[in-house]
């Protein structure tokens, strides 16, 4: 038969493929809206079973180039390269599919209709099998893999094969993320040295561990890193503590997602760690953050050089203002050329007896409605340092860092009254009369009446 040039020979395996082309071109073009509910999720399910099946045919034909050697001969350096050049698939992704088709090569190889050959096999049939029938997803197929992998070595090959099939039976339950700690516990139960296997594991994680932060062009920064298990706990935990949502004073709810709650959190942990005795001195003195800014720009002078951090990154005139109100923070402040007016000025510390009467005043942050623990707050100079103000208890308030970035972004107008006490005005965008309010105050029985 004559297939013209550029064409490939007729074979089972391209005929089934072109067949599951027309089928999704027919998918595309149904009119799902005429299908009810219960047949619309009915669809969701039986395409989530096919695409499980369709991953079992893309595994079998990478093991079958792998196992050829195909990719090599065509000059790449291995199948993972190749998959990375020739289908642009992340790094990390080429990687894992080969150890995967590797791994499922028993239940996935000798398919007579394709004519894939397969070859090698391995214990993980069962596994490669669920997969190629659909009843589990190649996530969970790779959990299965990796936690009979994670199996002590030695382990006698019916104990395997038992903690398979346990798995791909909890495979009906779990998820993927589920089964990974499945496939820990198991590891642990049954390995002949009591732990001592996963404590070497847990050691080495402990050696593996990085942490870096990149500076970005715009100023921005980002973390990268790894944790071991119990670091990555302890921090989660704690991050969860401090970024629960914070709905406003009269109900609405927190408009801030949970990742950027989750960076306002880490943010508190920082200064909480900073305000702490226990923190070490840097260079010599408490770890400090040093801006630069111009006397014009504290005073908002459209015509004034922008404040800058130590690395000449600039910032807004309103956010240096806001950071000088921590005391680990100093500002340089100069009125032109090199000439350093002030540094660090004394009068923005918060002395040790003022910051305590200031919690004992405020018990917490005193924004309506929050009432953040002390410890995690600042002190903020109502009448700014910056221009005069005084560092008096009468002329600061206690906020945390999220309501003291709005008080000094959003439009809040915060004094306090003639009993000290400090008393908030919203943006009109919040109400347009702008009626003053209170400050969050704790729960008290005061005005209780008698109970007897």
């Amino acid at each position: 038969m004559d297939h013209g040039p550029g064409t490939l020979p007729a074979h089972p395996a391209r005929e089934a493929l072109a067949a599951i082309d027309a089928g999704l071109d027919g998918l595309g073009e149904a009119n799902l809206w005429s299908l009810s509910d219960s047949d619309l999720l009915e669809l969701r399910v039986a395409i989530e079973r096919t695409r499980a099946r369709l991953e079992a045919r893309v595994l079998a034909v990478t093991r079958e180039v792998e196992g050829r050697g195909s990719a090599v001969a065509t000059g790449a350096p291995s199948t993972a390269a190749w998959l990375r050049g020739r289908l642009l698939m992340h790094p990390g992704a080429t990687k894992a599919e080969v150890a995967l088709a590797a791994d499922l090569a028993g239940g996935l190889a000798g398919d007579p209709d394709t004519g894939l050959a397969g070859g090698l096999g391995t214990d993980l049939g069962a596994t490669g099998a669920a997969l190629a029938a659909g009843d589990i997803s190649r996530d969970q197929a790779a959990a299965v893999a990796l936690a009979v992998h994670k199996l002590p070595r030695g382990l006698a090959a019916g104990l395997r094969a038992g903690a398979e099939t346990f798995l791909l039976e909890q495979a009906a339950t779990f998820d993927p993320a589920a089964l990974h700690i499945l496939g820990r516990h198991l590891a642990l139960r049954m390995d002949p040295e009591h732990g001592d296997a996963l404590e070497r594991e847990e050691g080495r994680q402990h050696d593996r561990q990085a942490f870096t932060l990149v500076h970005h062009h715009d100023g921005t920064w980002s973390p990268h890193g790894q944790l071991a298990p119990e670091g990555g706990a302890l921090l989660d935990a704690a991050l969860s503590a401090v970024s629960a949502p914070r709905p406003a004073a009269d109900g609405t709810p927190d408009p801030r997602p949970a990742p950027q709650r989750r960076a306002d959190g880490l943010l508190e942990l920082v200064r909480l760690a900073l305000n702490a005795p226990e923190m070490p001195e840097h260079g010599g003195e408490p770890v400090t953050v040093v801006v630069t800014a111009p006397l014009g720009a504290l005073h908002k002078d459209p015509d004034a050089d922008a404040p800058t951090f130590e690395d000449g990154s600039p910032l807004s005139p309103e956010a240096a203002r806001r950071l000088a109100c921590d005391a680990w923070l100093v500002a340089a402040i100069i009125e032109s050329g090199p000439e350093i007016l002030d540094i660090g000025r004394l009068s923005r510390v918060i002395p040790r007896g003022i910051r305590r009467a200031l919690s004992a005043r405020d018990r917490g942050c005193a924004f309506p409605g929050c009432g953040r623990p002390p410890r995690w707050c600042h002190a903020h100079h109502i009448w700014h340092w910056a221009d005069g103000g005084p560092t008096a208890l009468t002329n600061l308030v206690l906020l945390c860092g999220h309501h003291h970035r709005v008080v000094h972004h959003d439009g809040w107008d915060v004094w306090t009254d003639e009993h000290g006490r400090p008393v908030f005005r919203p943006p009109r965008w919040i109400d347009p009369a702008r009626q003053p309010g209170p400050a969050w105050q704790p729960p008290t029985l005061h005005g209780l009446p008698a109970l007897t």
